[in-house]
């Protein structure tokens, strides 16, 4: 039997079935190996366009300098630690016995008023005028106790802003337990300001003026704490409700205080001032009414309101 190798050799059909199934398989993995090299190509480009457009992209956006690094001592401020400060409740029984005082001496002070314009005319002539008034009439029990509630008025009113300028400085003294025994320490010190400047007008008037010229003088110290009365009462109260605007109200009540002590030392001056001889007493009485027991009375009073609320 001959081998299959002769057979395929001597049968020319066979050859030839041979050779084109060899030339399809050639012609298959060319047409393969073309599109495998056309898919590199494609993918070639691509790339190329892709990196292409970064690169006019980043062209386009002006790069950022990197800052220089700094060597050397950063100085920073001292913080102090915040501590965290609760306002005091309005609703309190304590603060609603400090509104109740103020509101019970304002009622009292409008029962004595009554719509009486003559006790408002007489405050404006007891602060501005030179020479006292010729009525014997003209100065009542009515009208004097009117004067006397204003004062209490300006007393109490001064108290509560001055104990508000305090917690500025020292928020500790809104949270303190005993803040109102505080209030209550500022508001004798301001009263015994009030009456430091009563004793020493009365003093110094006697000596170098005499007995009229004191009382009217006494009677514009009263007609102006009376006055500025009218202004505290209202930023008092205001101070109670509105702790965020405690600084302005400060800030209005000092102003009204020195309006008014301006307008009773020109009261005094044109009072007491005669001649040139006047000057030095003159002098005398603005230090030791005016000037020095402003200042003692601020500190004292801040020093008894640090003993009380232990700030």
């Amino acid at each position: 039997m001959p081998d299959s190798l002769s057979v395929i050799q001597h049968d020319p059909e066979m050859a030839l079935q041979e050779q084109s199934i060899e030339a399809a398989y050639q012609e298959s993995v060319r047409a393969e190996s073309s599109a495998k090299t056309q898919q590199q190509a494609a993918s070639q480009r691509t790339r190329t366009v892709t990196q292409n457009g970064a690169t006019a992209a980043a062209d386009t956006v002006p790069k950022a300098k990197a800052a220089p690094a700094r060597q050397g001592i950063m100085l920073v401020a001292h913080q102090e630690p915040q501590m965290p400060v609760s306002p005091r409740t309005v609703g309190s029984p304590t603060t609603s016995w400090v509104i109740m005082g103020l509101v019970a001496l304002f009622l009292l002070v409008s029962m004595r008023y009554r719509n009486n314009f003559r006790f408002l005319r007489g405050i404006r002539r007891d602060v501005l005028s030179k020479q006292p008034a010729n009525d014997m009439f003209q100065e009542t029990v009515r009208e004097t106790s009117f004067l006397i509630l204003l004062n209490l008025l300006c007393i109490a009113s001064a108290g509560v802003l001055l104990f508000g300028a305090f917690e500025i400085d020292n928020p500790l003294f809104r949270t303190s337990q005993r803040w109102y025994e505080a209030l209550g320490g500022v508001t004798l010190v301001v009263a015994g300001l009030y009456a430091w400047q009563w004793l020493t007008l009365f003093i110094t008037g006697r000596v170098f003026r005499g007995p009229k010229a004191t009382r009217h003088w006494l009677r514009g110290l009263a007609a102006s704490q009376g006055l500025l009365g009218m202004v505290l009462f209202p930023l008092a109260l205001l101070s109670i409700f509105y702790s965020k605007i405690l600084y302005i109200l400060v800030i209005t009540g000092a102003c009204a205080y020195v309006l008014t002590r301006i307008l009773f030392i020109c009261k005094g001056f044109r009072i007491f001032v005669k001649g040139s001889a006047s000057y030095l007493p003159f002098f005398y009485y603005l230090c030791s009414v005016e000037i020095a027991p402003v200042v003692l009375t601020w500190t004292l009073a801040y020093q008894v309101c640090t003993g009380i609320a232990g700030g």
